[in-house]
C-alpha cells in the first residue's frame, strides 16, 4: 500500500494539513493519503490518484483549480473525479485524463485555455476532448496555450496561441489540430517542443 507524504510550505493548505494557523509549514514528511498511485505538484496546489482511479485535488484555489465548485483555499483532499489515469496542474487551471481517454479541465479559462468556447471560469471540471493521452499546459499566465496528444499521435493546441503555435497565427477557443505523429509535447513559457515518430 502506497501513501502521499508531503511537507513544505503550506500557506495555501497544499500540503493537505488542515489546520487553524494560517502558516503550517512543516519540515517532515507527513502521510495524507493511502492507496495512492500517482501524486502532482503545481503553483501551491496538489493533487493524488489512488489506486481506485479516484483524482483528489487540495490547495490554492483561488482560480477554482481544485475543481470542487468552491473558490476557497482547499486544506484537506478533495474528490474531483473518478476513472482517473493522469493530472496535470498549473497555477490558474488543471487537467485531467480518464482511463477511457476523456480529457477535463476547470479553472480560469483566459484567452479559452481550457478548450471551452465561452471564456468563463469552470469551478468543477469540463469536458473537453475524447481520445487524449498526454497534455500541457501554459506555464505563464501571459501566454495560456494548452496542447494536448490523442491516441493518433495527433497534436492540438488551443488557448492565446500568440501567433506563434499553429499556421493561423490566430487564436484557437477549442481544440484544433496542428501536428501529427507526435509522441511527446512540452512547453516552456515562450516554446514549445515535440518528439516525433518520423
Amino acid at each position: 500500500m502506497c501513501s502521499s507524504d508531503l511537507w513544505g510550505f503550506n500557506y495555501r493548505g497544499q500540503l493537505g494539513i488542515y489546520s487553524d494557523f494560517a502558516f503550517d509549514d512543516t519540515c517532515d514528511p507527513t502521510e495524507i493519503m493511502n492507496h495512492v498511485i500517482s501524486i502532482e505538484a503545481g503553483s501551491s496546489t496538489s493533487a493524488c490518484i489512488t489506486d481506485m482511479n479516484e483524482l483528489y485535488v487540495w490547495g490554492m484555489n483561488v482560480n477554482y483549480q481544485v475543481g470542487n465548485g468552491s473558490s476557497y483555499d482547499a486544506r484537506t483532499p478533495k474528490f474531483i473525479l473518478g476513472n482517473t489515469s493522469s493530472v496535470i496542474l498549473e497555477e490558474e487551471y488543471s487537467a485531467a485524463i480518464t482511463l477511457d481517454g476523456e480529457l477535463y479541465m476547470w479553472g480560469s479559462n483566459e484567452s479559452n485555455k481550457l478548450g471551452v468556447y465561452d471564456n468563463q471560469i469552470h469551478d468543477t471540471p469540463v469536458w473537453v476532448a475524447s481520445n487524449m493521452k498526454q497534455i500541457s499546459l501554459s506555464r505563464d499566465s501571459l501566454y495560456n496555450t494548452t496542447f494536448a496528444i490523442n491516441n493518433s499521435g495527433e497534436l492540438y493546441a488551443w488557448g492565446y496561441n500568440n501567433g506563434k503555435y499553429s499556421a493561423s497565427g490566430t487564436r484557437n477557443r477549442t481544440p484544433v489540430q496542428i501536428y501529427k505523429d507526435v509522441i511527446e509535447v512540452c512547453q516552456g513559457i515562450e516554446d514549445m517542443a515535440v518528439i516525433t515518430s518520423s
